[in-house]
């Protein structure tokens, strides 16, 4: 809120306007598919809890495994 400098309810309306784009754009360009149906994706991190190295380490660890390399 203090980057953009909103209140709070207008943050709370941009970050719903901003979801609704995200999902109107993946919906649109995967032909149905909805972004937040975890079937639609291989692997997720949160960098901010594990940090970007180890991010990085289970993405090697995975493209070996599923690549078979």
């Amino acid at each position: 809120m203090k980057k953009l400098q909103v209140s709070e309810p207008e943050a709370h309306e941009l970050i719903s306007k901003t979801d609704k784009y995200r999902a109107d754009y993946y919906e649109y360009y995967t032909r149905g598919g909805y972004w937040t149906n975890l079937v639609n994706y291989d692997l997720t991190l949160n960098s901010a809890r594990v940090g970007r190295e180890k991010c990085v380490d289970v993405i090697e660890d995975y493209l070996k495994i599923r690549f078979d390399l």
